[in-house]
């Protein structure tokens, strides 16, 4: 998916999630890192993790489409490690998990 692609999938459901990742809730980017490294004091390999990506509730390799239905803002962390996953998560159980990683302090 390219770039300009990513952002039309990611505006409306960034906007709807209040700039948050759809699984753990902290604070994402779109348009500019540098900015959003000032504004929440990360540096720039942390926000790298943070980049907002068209993350497919329903995977395209189990059928999902591009529907705005089947899109949420997801930070790049938490949309590759459950693409990574042999078989990915529900998006409820990911999110679940995410957000016990995050309360636990665990390395985003």
């Amino acid at each position: 998916m390219s770039r300009k692609s990513v952002r039309r999938f990611c505006a409306d459901p960034l906007h709807q999630q209040h700039g948050c990742c759809f699984y753990c809730e902290l604070a994402i980017w779109l348009v500019s890192p540098h900015a959003f490294a000032a504004e929440q004091g990360l540096t720039l390999p942390q926000v790298a993790q943070r980049q907002c990506t068209a993350e497919h509730l329903k995977p395209r390799a189990y059928g999902g489409g591009d529907e705005r239905e089947n899109i949420a803002a997801a930070c790049l962390a938490c949309n590759m490690t459950r693409a990574r996953r042999k078989k990915p998560p529900s998006p409820e159980r990911w999110r679940a998990i995410r957000r016990r990683w995050v309360s636990r302090q665990v390395r985003h």
